[in-house]
């Protein structure tokens, strides 16, 4: 049984940093994530992840020219910016790197395809794990300045090889290349693999 503290404030919406992180959490990459599910259907693939990785670039950058702030707006930027990255992972890569590997297999394959995706994702989360508190350590906060090059990158595959997963149906694709015709039989496409 707890006590009841009587001096308390009557109205304490935060109390600690774990509020603080949920309600970046809730509003930032809930609210993004949602709508990134909600862009799949209406927008290409690619240009929302194209905008969510270039959200996160400037959000990285402006954490990066932040520094340590010392005063509320810039602390209240500071935790603005890391909301927008989590928004922009939300809606654009972590929803659109998913549709990816999910559309660009043929049924055949794609669970492989979805594996191999989710393997390359865990292999880079671990890799962030052990690097970014080194990076963090030796940097401060010029880490993410390297972070934001790491955002900065994707968005220059996406833009040169143009691959839009939501464009086509690949099972239809293959079932061309077999031979077979697009709205007919998919049995030879099985014997032929």
């Amino acid at each position: 049984m707890s006590t009841l503290d009587l001096d308390a404030p009557i109205s304490t919406p935060i109390r600690s940093a774990s509020d603080v992180s949920r309600l970046i959490n809730a509003s930032g990459a809930l609210s993004g994530g949602l709508l990134g599910m909600r862009l799949a259907y209406r927008l290409p693939s690619r240009r929302v992840a194209i905008a969510g990785f270039a959200l996160q670039v400037a959000a990285l950058v402006a954490l990066a020219l932040l520094g340590h702030p010392q005063t509320a707006p810039g602390i209240g930027a500071a935790v603005l910016m890391l909301g927008l990255w989590l928004f922009a992972e939300g809606f654009g890569p972590g929803a659109q790197m998913m549709i990816y590997p999910a559309l660009s297999y043929p049924t055949s394959i794609r669970g492989t395809g979805l594996g191999f995706g989710r393997a390359l994702t865990g292999i880079g989360s671990a890799f962030a794990l052990f690097v970014l508190p080194i990076l963090n350590a030796r940097l401060d906060t010029g880490m993410f300045w390297i972070v934001s090059i790491a955002a900065f990158v994707p968005i220059v595959f996406l833009a040169a090889i143009r691959f839009e997963p939501t464009a086509r149906d690949v099972d239809v694709d293959v079932d061309v290349d077999a031979g077979a015709h697009p709205e007919g039989d998919r049995t030879r496409v099985r014997e032929a693999a």
